[in-house]
């Protein structure tokens, strides 16, 4: 997803089609939403090769993403408060399994 430019987790100058990909949306739900992040100043777009529009986090957009985590942050150690450090190593392990692809 639109990540900040120096974290190497984000895709800095991903295209929309990418990026609504990457947020279960359609090209068109996501154009309107990056639409209203660029008049936040939160976003901004750039051109790419060809035709391609490439997304960047402004500073301001960057600082939001960041609070952002800490609040997701927050939210998940309450979640998860009740089940101890093993507890919490084996249910990632489950849940990596889901993800993994059928053999």
């Amino acid at each position: 997803m639109l990540g900040q430019s120096g974290d190497g987790g984000g895709a800095p100058g991903a295209s929309a089609r990418e990026l609504a990909a990457a947020t279960f949306q359609t090209e068109q739900a996501f154009g309107t939403l990056v639409g209203r992040l660029t008049a936040q100043g939160l976003v901004d777009r750039r051109p790419g090769r060809g035709r391609r529009i490439e997304h960047h986090l402004t500073g301001a957009g960057e600082r939001v993403l960041e609070a952002g985590h800490t609040v997701a942050d927050a939210v998940l150690e309450e979640c998860f408060a009740g089940l101890g450090e093993e507890e919490r190593a084996v249910l990632l392990k489950l849940l990596q399994r889901l993800n993994e692809p059928a053999v």
